[in-house]
């Protein structure tokens, strides 16, 4: 029956009722990763009517005919979810101490529920710090290497003697995606050393290490020595694979041939 202060406001009594019943604490980290950790939609419910039987009328084992009046689920399909959450030590079953009673009395313990939830939120977190440290890293680097393009045009423009124009600007840039700064700096050094600052030149020069996949001034070094070794031993004849004699070689036989018969 509705007090003389309320009577007439059904909604002044709805909300003062709403008040004294209290709320139920669902933590939002289980709500978030209930599914991950393996729980149905209405094991995560069971659960809910745990905490709330628990916090608003402090019945820490209710049975599953209680449980079955707030669920829409038979006693038996309630028993075999407890009995389930027990067996992926999800729930437990502990002593408690009833300070209104002061005794001892057994309750349902939502604690391995709550480990099990901390290492998911842990591997979450590692997982959130890496992508954080990736995004980091990459801005730095992004921010690096504007800053070394930056210089590599400044030295470009010192050595021509006049700004670069977008063109070339652009493909300054394509040449370091290709071979990396430090290569490209070697190219504009060896272009200026023969006298050839032009574009064209270099982009020659770059455009044979990227061939080689060269990507260090060792790199280069070992490509240029391999190719001196090569340019620097005697071209070998070659014989026909037939077999046949070759013609300097039949010529001079037949010389020889001819001193001796005379």
């Amino acid at each position: 029956m509705l007090s003389n202060k309320y009577r007439g406001n059904i909604t002044a009594a709805f909300s003062a009722d709403l008040c004294q019943a209290g709320m139920t604490v669902v933590p939002n980290l289980l709500l978030r990763y209930y599914k991950k950790m393996g729980l149905l939609d209405s094991e995560m419910m069971l659960i809910i009517q745990l905490l709330r039987l628990r916090s608003e009328e402090k019945v820490y084992m209710p049975s599953a005919a209680t449980l079955a009046e707030c669920l829409s689920c038979t006693e038996n399909e309630i028993e075999q979810m407890l009995s389930s959450l027990q067996e992926r030590k999800m729930l437990a079953v502990s002593p408690y101490f009833d300070w209104l009673t002061n005794q001892v009395k057994k309750g349902y313990d939502l604690e391995p529920l709550f480990e099990k939830l901390s290492d998911f939120w842990a591997c979450a977190r590692i997982k959130e710090i890496e992508v954080i440290k990736r995004a980091i890293n990459h801005e730095l680097k992004q921010e690096e290497q504007k800053q070394n393009l930056g210089e590599l045009y400044h030295t470009f423009e010192s050595e021509i003697g006049r700004p670069l124009s977008p063109i070339e600007a652009e493909k300054i840039g394509q040449w370091v995606e290709a071979v990396g700064a430090l290569l490209v700096r070697e190219a504009l050094r060896r272009a200026v050393l023969m006298g050839k600052i032009n574009f064209r030149y270099m982009d020659a020069i770059i455009l044979e290490w990227q061939k080689n996949n060269l990507r260090t001034l060792a790199d280069v070094d070992r490509y240029e020595m391999a190719f001196q070794n090569r340019r620097a031993q005697p071209a070998k004849k070659r014989l026909p694979v037939t077999g046949e004699v070759a013609p300097e070689v039949k010529r001079k036989k037949e010389i020889i041939e001819s001193l001796y018969m005379n």
